[in-house]
């Protein structure tokens, strides 16, 4: 068995060393954006290789850890071979090794539908013997695997050889980190070998992404550990407010919850800033929420803004509130993902009516330029794109780049409802998605038609470039980052 020290049990000397032996990050130039779980190996000709997350898991390529990285292709182009139920695959977390002349590549295997409460997962491999694109083949899975029973969710691996012996890592949240012996070669588990390492018994075992490496006499265990903004937004109490302290102004930001999750959270940070005497909020709000309906009549997306904003105008606070139209990143991110699904097509129903849609990006500028006091405090900015597109152009661009055969449809609202029913998407986010490809509810793809046919995001405005200095990014310049995960033909 590897012994070995959890994260928490790192001495001085040891962080001394590692501070003394690595410099600060520096600047990466090519293709570093969109890149998940990245795994870094250097090959003999001096050729840096990085796989990521996505697209049948990237590869990039550069001649310096700095770059210039180009994107030269997919691992599992066709996706991984392992199948555990009737709906798509995605490869996630790979982790890139070199044993004797071989090189592998571990990778999870899950459900294109995860974060739904189910743990179908799998460890996959594929090997090669140089790297290059075309050489990978894809031996399916190790033999860890789990589903809704298991004590372990079979995701992140990482290998750790010892003494020629080869151990997998792997695990996230469930009973902890565990590690399993690997048969020579690596491509398979041992079986009645599986051994717990790390598991945190309260709350929500928020463990994962773990990496193991020997320094010295021991082996240390690193893995995350908690999650991310994750202050317990139930009550106002005393670590809500010790967070608000010396704070100014305070900036809210959701978790993925809808309704009254979403609403309460805003509200207990909005009381424990009066009560700690914070001058101003910053909100990030929604096209839409501006609306002088009453909150029931207002769409499915912008309502629980609408609702924040009156909240934050009746707090007395000082306040910047931001209204961003539709990130431009949602199309490839999450519409893109449903046009298989669909019969090769893209169903929407936005009538022939463009929109602003406004990089991701761009609104984390004008987000930090309220933050810096830029904006005339009490005041409300739209944030836009560069000028408003049609749905059908950006489909048409997205298809001349990867060569995608599909077909634009607008729909009657209606007509768009009954379609997604039939198939099975829940009305909203707390439903069951294990039958669809995405995480977008029918509330989420018809608002998002509605607000583009209503002309709420017809509207140009200077923000981005007057707060930041910086003109808007418009769709092309934006979505090529998002290229290798464009739809293709299957």
């Amino acid at each position: 068995m590897v012994k070995f020290f959890p994260v928490a049990a790192l001495g001085l000397s040891l962080l001394d060393v590692v501070a003394g032996a690595y410099a600060n990050p520096g600047p990466c130039s090519g293709v570093c954006v969109n890149t998940h779980d990245p795994s870094i190996i250097r090959r003999d000709d001096g050729t840096y290789f990085r796989f990521s997350t996505g697209g049948g898991i990237a590869v990039h390529s550069a001649p310096d850890l700095t770059g210039p990285w180009e994107y030269k292709g997919a691992v599992l182009p066709d996706g991984t071979s392992i199948k555990l139920w009737d709906g798509k695959m995605d490869a996630w977390a790979p982790d890139v090794h070199r044993v004797g002349d071989t090189y592998y590549l571990y990778y999870s295997a899950v459900r294109a539908v995860a974060f739904d409460g189910h743990n179908l997962a799998a460890v996959g491999v594929a090997t090669s013997s140089t790297m290059d694109i075309g050489s990978w083949k894809d031996l399916g899975t190790t033999g860890v695997q789990s589903n809704d029973s298991s004590e372990y969710n079979a995701i992140d691996p990482d290998l750790f050889v010892e003494d020629g012996r080869s151990y997998m890592v792997f695990g996230s949240y469930e009973d902890g980190i565990f590690q399993v012996v690997m048969n020579d070669p690596p491509t398979s588990a041992a079986p009645n070998t599986y051994a717990k390492l790390a598991y945190e018994p309260s709350g929500i075992h928020s463990q994962e992404g773990a990496n193991m490496f020997r320094y010295g006499d021991y082996n240390y265990l690193f893995y995350s550990n908690g999650v991310c903004c994750g202050f317990d937004t139930k009550k106002a109490g005393e670590d809500l407010r010790r967070s608000h302290l010396r704070s100014h102004p305070v900036l809210p930001i959701s978790t993925w919850l809808i309704g009254d999750g979403r609403r309460n959270q805003a509200k207990n940070v909005i009381r424990a800033a009066k009560e700690t005497g914070v001058k101003r909020v910053c909100y990030t709000s929604f096209v839409g929420a501006g609306s002088d309906k009453p909150n029931d009549q207002v769409p499915f997306l912008p309502r629980d803004h609408h609702f924040i904003e009156h909240e934050i105008y009746a707090s007395g606070l000082d306040y910047n509130i931001q209204r961003n139209w539709l990130y431009q990143n949602n199309i490839p991110q999450f519409f893109a993902q449903s046009w298989h699904f669909t019969e090769d097509r893209w169903l929407v129903n936005s009538h022939g009516v463009p929109g602003a849609y406004v990089a991701r990006e761009d609104c984390g500028r004008v987000f930090g330029a309220l933050l810096l006091g830029k904006q005339e405090k009490n005041t409300v900015v739209d944030v836009t794109g560069p000028e408003p597109v049609l749905d059908k152009d950006i489909f048409d661009w997205m298809n001349s780049i990867s060569g995608y055969k599909a077909e634009f449809v607008d729909m009657p609202d209606e007509e768009l409802r009954a379609y997604w029913l039939g198939r099975g998407l829940p009305t909203d986010v707390y439903g069951d998605f294990s039958k669809v490809p995405m995480k977008l509810c029918i509330g989420d793809l018809l608002c998002c038609g509605e607000t583009l046919a209503n002309g709420s995001m017809n509207k140009v405005t200077d923000t981005v470039e007057r707060l930041t200095g910086r003109k808007p990014l418009g769709y092309k310049e934006n979505l090529l980052q998002y290229k290798e995960i464009f739809p293709k033909n299957q």
